[in-house]
């Protein structure tokens, strides 16, 4: 069983706190539901009124305080509770004594069974990984995980800002890495978006490709820490059975989705 600490450092690294305020609660909810899962805090969300801050309300375990500190930046739990309430994943009870208490409602139970709308922005040179990004897109949606790349494009649009713009949006940013992105600036400036951003990137190695240092020289050293990391997912070969197969680890070891 993982540790309090795990439980963060995992969703801090492959779960960034979105922008979007509704999407913020929902992310909430789905992880203090895990906390009960992992049994880090009880479903009832117990708090006391501290004696500062006007007296805000504090959780009384320290697990799950840690929890709203080290993951929310905040210890504090009324302004969350009055979200998570408005968005039905906390339910107003009375204990045998009257006294009144939360509980995490089944909506927030029920998002641990949902495949998340991730914000995937796909990177990829067209002159080598259309087919290969198009069957990926295809593969994403069909997991109910949203999927950008430049084909969604309206044409005639300016692309530089759009792409900027989408890139902002997303969670994660996956590159196709096959043996023409070098050649690519419009593929390589995206990295180093997404990297400036501080995106999740995720390589997929496809078309033989192999990272030999002396062909990237001039290519800025965090875009190439980004290319060559050791967990990309590499295609072992060209073919329909070896692209599905690195889709599906994509899938289930970043996303947690079983295609």
């Amino acid at each position: 069983m993982k540790t309090l600490s795990e439980f963060i450092s995992e969703r801090k690294e492959n779960y960034p706190v979105p922008d979007g305020p509704v999407e913020q609660v929902t992310l909430l909810a789905k992880e203090l539901a895990l906390g009960v899962h992992y049994g880090f805090w009880l479903p009832t969300l117990v708090t006391i009124q501290s004696s500062t801050e006007g007296g805000e309300f504090v959780p009384i375990e320290e697990e799950l305080r840690d929890y709203l500190v080290h993951r929310w930046n905040d210890e504090h739990i009324g302004q969350w509770k009055r979200l998570l309430r408005g968005h039905g994943f906390l339910n107003d009870e009375f204990d045998t004594n009257g006294k009144p208490f939360t509980r995490l409602s089944r909506d927030a139970f029920a998002l641990l069974s949902e495949a998340p709308p991730y914000n995937v922005f796909i990177s990829y040179t067209h002159v080598e990984s259309s087919a290969f990004a198009l069957l990926l897109v295809t593969k994403l949606r069909h997991c109910g995980i949203q999927p950008f790349c430049d084909m969604s494009l309206v044409p005639g649009e300016d692309w530089h800002p759009e792409l900027e713009k989408q890139i902002m949006k997303c969670e994660h940013f996956i590159v196709l890495v096959g043996k023409q992105t070098r050649n690519s600036r419009a593929t390589v400036k995206e990295v180093k978006w997404a990297l400036e951003k501080d995106k999740i990137v995720i390589p997929i190695w496809h078309n033989g490709f192999e990272f030999k240092p002396e062909e990237w020289e001039d290519v800025d050293d965090q875009v190439i820490n980004a290319i060559q990391r050791k967990h990309a997912v590499i295609v072992e070969k060209e073919s329909a059975n070896g692209y599905n197969a690195a889709i599906t680890e994509l899938l289930t070891n970043r996303f947690g989705v079983t295609p």
